[in-house]
């Protein structure tokens, strides 16, 4: 390659003292002489998700060896939030992912690299790749770790989701000891992101519809053959983009992101994806005009055609039988920008073009068309009302389009937990969970122990939870989250009191308190909390949910 950025640096009598630091490594003047690529690998021994990502490492750098560069790995962060649902550590869960941001930001910053690759699978580490990479806009792909296959418990498919449900409603505790044994080894059957759409497979397949992953890449079985072949493939084609300096900002342009926000809504996208985008979008100065505005006038227009878990009825396992994602954006490629290029060289036409041979041929109902979708609005809801500027709900093709309850407010989720467990919690109620925001959690953390507790409990179209925390892509039933401003900052949230009537309107966008003299009324106080590190700078710091929830 005649001309690379770290060429400069590695050549002639001024480099030597760089280049000595690499042979002490073992590395020779032909590697030197070459681009340096770094990979940074998100392995863990603490998440499925990311357990299986050396082999996966391997293929990448085989790949780059093979295209002419010199791969150097580093690692950075990785965890399973699960280990702390409804516990006070959910709260460091968010926060992870501005630490990989700025990991990757600030190793990249001071080592001197031509390309990036970033190699990953759960729901903070490919939002934090993305943000880190934004800051650095250089050529860069991500690499998904894939999915998980489907577990088996009583001769039915499963996933952790319905194991979280058990948990949390308590009825595991009526369960006999070796059905317990029988969940507890089968439901997780190896590595990879769990098999529905939850959050870590909602952004994998965000990641392939922006046009950063390989096209077919986030739907792969995690540990396959052909999961290697395309890994082996990132390596090629990021090589070939340095060559040609092809940097981050020209994937991800304005159109990129729209397309990307357009399939977030036709795959029934966990809600934690809403933050995630417009995080980027802000990082990257699009959000002047990709905002939550702009998300909430997408979901009126795009439908959800994904008939995939939670919201639908297959496992992910079957969309990878039917095309993987290029399947689902064909079925709105007329919404969608089809002159985008992404990291595979080929226009999101042409992608969206082998999805369809693909889908039509496997014979599939998992992807459905706009004239016929699983649901008429897209995956995702925006609200507005006297409670929140902006909120979000995750839409269910079971879920009722108004729901009117009696408030009942909690300030710790361990509080809630234990209503719901009690039986204090009745149909008809209105759960209002706050001082969960970014500053108030402080870290927005997940709330899904609560709404768990309720859908565990049989209350799952019976009682609302609303929140200006988060829910995981697990989470099923009435969830309003990410209410803006949140109730630390003063916001309307901090003003509902117990008795008060909620009226949620999906159809028409709304979220009130209907109490006469509710705008009237004194915010309540944030509970003191003495928090150190991370947590103490969220909440200092941590900017609102439509904004990103970015430090």
């Amino acid at each position: 390659m005649a001309e690379y950025y770290t060429k400069q640096y590695y050549t002639g009598k001024r480099s030597v003292h760089r280049r000595a630091v690499y042979k002490g490594i073992g590395l020779t003047d032909e590697d030197l002489n070459r681009p340096l690529i770094a990979i940074v690998n998100t392995f863990s021994e603490v998440c499925p998700g990311h357990f299986h990502l050396k082999n996966m490492v391997e293929s990448i750098k085989n790949g780059i060896w093979q295209a002419g560069a010199t791969p150097l790995e580093f690692s950075t962060i990785s965890q399973c939030a699960t280990q702390v649902l409804g516990l006070d550590g959910i709260r460091y869960d968010l926060p992870a992912r501005d630490l990989i941001a700025l990991d990757i930001e600030t190793i990249v910053g001071t080592q001197l690299f031509d390309g990036l690759v970033v190699v990953t699978t759960c729901d903070k580490t490919i939002p934090g790749a993305l943000l880190g990479a934004s800051r650095l806009n250089m050529p860069m792909v991500i690499v998904p770790g894939g999915i998980m296959d489907t577990g088996r418990v009583g001769g039915k498919e499963v996933s952790l989701a319905d194991l979280d449900e058990k948990v949390f409603s308590g009825k595991i505790f009526d369960m006999p000891d070796e059905e317990i044994d029988e969940w507890e080894n089968n439901v997780i059957p190896g590595s990879g992101a769990c098999p529905i759409m939850g959050t870590a497979n909602t952004i994998q397949v965000l990641s392939e519809a922006l046009g950063i992953s390989m096209p077919f890449s986030s739907t792969k079985l995690a540990g396959t053959a052909a999961q290697l072949r395309l890994a082996k493939r990132a390596g090629y084609r990021i090589v070939d983009m340095v060559e040609k300096d092809v940097k981050f900002s020209d994937i991800v342009t304005p159109q990129a992101l729209s397309n990307m926000m357009k399939s977030a809504m036709a795959i029934g996208a966990a809600s934690n994806s809403i933050l995630h985008m417009l995080a980027l979008s802000h990082d990257m100065g699009y959000n002047d005009k990709l905002d939550i505005d702009y998300i909430a006038d997408v979901s009126r227009k795009i439908p959800c055609v994904l008939n995939t878990k939670p919201v639908g009825e297959y496992y992910l396992t079957e969309l990878e039988r039917a095309g993987g994602v290029p399947a689902v954006m064909s079925a709105i490629q007329r919404e969608l920008d089809g002159t985008q290029v992404g990291i595979s060289g080929k226009t999101t036409a042409e992608v969206c073009a082998e999805g369809k041979k693909l889908n039509e041929a496997s014979g599939s109902r998992v992807v459905q068309t706009m004239e016929n979708p699983v649901m008429k609005n897209g995956g995702i809801i925006v609200l507005k009302g006297n409670i929140a500027e902006s909120a979000v709900v995750r839409a269910f093709k079971h879920s009722k389009n108004r729901f009117a309850g009696t408030a009942k407010v909690y300030e710790s989720q361990s509080e809630a937990m234990a209503a719901v467990e009690a039986g204090e919690v009745k149909k008809g109620d209105v759960l209002v969970l706050r001082f969960m925001g970014p500053k108030g959690g402080p870290g927005m953390p997940d709330c899904f122990g609560v709404s768990g507790a309720v859908v565990g409990a049989g209350l799952e179209e019976d009682v609302a939870v609303i929140t200006d925390g988060r829910f995981s892509g697990f989470a099923k039933g009435v969830g309003v989250c990410q209410i803006t401003p949140e109730a630390a900052s003063g916001g309307p949230l901090a003003k509902v009191s117990n008795g008060d009537i909620i009226v949620i309107d999906t159809e028409n966008g709304t979220i009130n308190d209907e109490a006469p003299d509710f705008l009237e009324r004194e915010a309540a106080a944030c509970p003191e909390r003495k928090e150190k590190g991370i947590l103490r700078i969220y909440s200092l710091i941590a900017g609102e949910a439509r904004e990103g929830a970015r430090l």
